[in-house]
C-alpha cells in the first residue's frame, strides 16, 4: 500500500522551504546575472529562460534550480521581480507536481498535486497545518472528495471506485468508519465499521430484503434480524436460511492500485 504520507510530504515540505525562503535568499544566471529567490536553501545555482527585467526575472519562462550539478526543480510559469507571481508549475526531480497560483513566492489555496505514479489532489485546500479539503484521485481511477487530517482521508468524504462501490460518511486515515456504502448491484449497507469490517448496521438487497444486526468479519451472523419484502420478520437464529447475495466491502483507500 502506497504511504499518503510521503506522496504529501515532498510537496508540504516544499510549501515550507517556498513560504520560507520567499523573504530571503537570492540566486543568480552566471550566464546573465538575472536573479531570483530561492524556494530551499540547499539550492546553489539557477537557471533562467524568459525575460529579464531590471536584474530580475520576470514574465513567463522556465526557471531551473540545482543542487550542485543535480536539478532539483523546475518551475514552469509566471514571475515578476524574480519572484513567482501567478500561475506556476512546480516539477521535482522525481516527476512530482505541484500547482497553484503565487503573490511573491507564497501559494494561494487552493492547490494541485500530482505525484509521479498518476495520484492526484485537486482543490486541495490547505486549511492548516493538520487540516485540509480536497479531491483525490487515485491512478486506478478511485476518486475520494472530502477531508483530511495529518495528510490522510479522515473526515466526512464521499469516495467513488471504478468497481462500482459508493461509499459516503466518515473516513479515519483512509479507512471507511461510518456511514452509507452502495454495493455494485445495487445494494447497500448503512452502519458502522471496525478493524475495516463491517460491524453493526442494516444491509438491503436489491429486491427490498433486509438484513439488521451485527456482522463477524465482515459477514452477516445470527444476531440480526432478516425482515422480507412483504414486512415479514424473521426470527433471529434463521438467517441460515437467507440468501442475500453478500459481496463484501472493501473498506479501505488502496493508495496501491
Amino acid at each position: 500500500m502506497k504511504d499518503i504520507k510521503r506522496i504529501l510530504g515532498f510537496i508540504l515540505y516544499l510549501i515550507i522551504m517556498t513560504q520560507a525562503y520567499a523573504e530571503e535568499g537570492w540566486l543568480a544566471d552566471s550566464s546573465n546575472n538575472c536573479k531570483a529567490k530561492k524556494i530551499d536553501s540547499i539550492v546553489t545555482e539557477m537557471k533562467w529562460s524568459g525575460t529579464c527585467k531590471d536584474g530580475y526575472v520576470a514574465g513567463s519562462g522556465i526557471l531551473l534550480w540545482y543542487q550542485g550539478e543535480q536539478l532539483y526543480a523546475l518551475v514552469n510559469g509566471s514571475f515578476a521581480k524574480g519572484q513567482m507571481n501567478g500561475k506556476n508549475i512546480i516539477t521535482l526531480s522525481d516527476g512530482s507536481k505541484f500547482v497553484a497560483e503565487f503573490i511573491d513566492n507564497k501559494f494561494k489555496d487552493p492547490v494541485k498535486i500530482i505525484d509521479v505514479d498518476g495520484t492526484m489532489y485537486e482543490n486541495y485546500t490547505t486549511i492548516s497545518k493538520e487540516s485540509s479539503k480536497g479531491k483525490l484521485t487515485l491512478k486506478n481511477g478511485d476518486v475520494y472528495t472530502g477531508d483530511f487530517l495529518d495528510n490522510a482521508p479522515t473526515g466526512e468524504g464521499i469516495l467513488v471506485t471504478v468497481d462500482g462501490f459508493r461509499y459516503e460518511g466518515f473516513f479515519k486515515e483512509g479507512d471507511f468508519q461510518q456511514g452509507k456504502v452502495i454495493l455494485p448491484d445495487g445494494s447497500f449497507f448503512v452502519g458502522t465499521f471496525e478493524n475495516k469490517c463491517p460491524k453493526y448496521g442494516k444491509y438491503t438487497r436489491p429486491d427490498g430484503l433486509i438484513y439488521e444486526g451485527y456482522f463477524v468479519n465482515g459477514q452477516m451472523t445470527t444476531q440480526g434480524k432478516v425482515i422480507y419484502p412483504d414486512g415479514r420478520v424473521a426470527e433471529e437464529g434463521t438467517l441460515i436460511n437467507v440468501q442475500l447475495s453478500w459481496q463484501g466491502i472493501p473498506t479501505s483507500i488502496d493508495y496501491s492500485r
